[in-house]
């Protein structure tokens, strides 16, 4: 079971060094030496994640009582 679970931590590190190495792009200037072995570009955020998106949502008092008004007539 020891042996198990010392497998599964080196899969885990293993794991975890490729993906900070893809990704180091993203976070400065690569390296000469790197570069052959690293993507070109950093990874593009889409807009959500830009924080490019604002959405301001409104409620209408006067609809909404009258909506659950003409729902509890209905209803009765």
């Amino acid at each position: 079971m020891i042996e198990s679970l010392k497998t599964r931590f080196i899969i885990i590190f293993a794991v975890l060094i490729v993906c900070i190495f893809l990704i180091y792009p993203s976070l400065g200037p690569v390296p000469a030496i790197w570069s052959k072995y690293l993507p070109d570009s950093p990874i593009r955020l889409g807009l959500d994640l830009q924080g490019g998106l604002y959405l301001v949502l409104e409620v209408q008092a006067e609809k909404a009582v009258e909506a659950v008004v003409d729902q509890t007539m209905l209803e009765a």
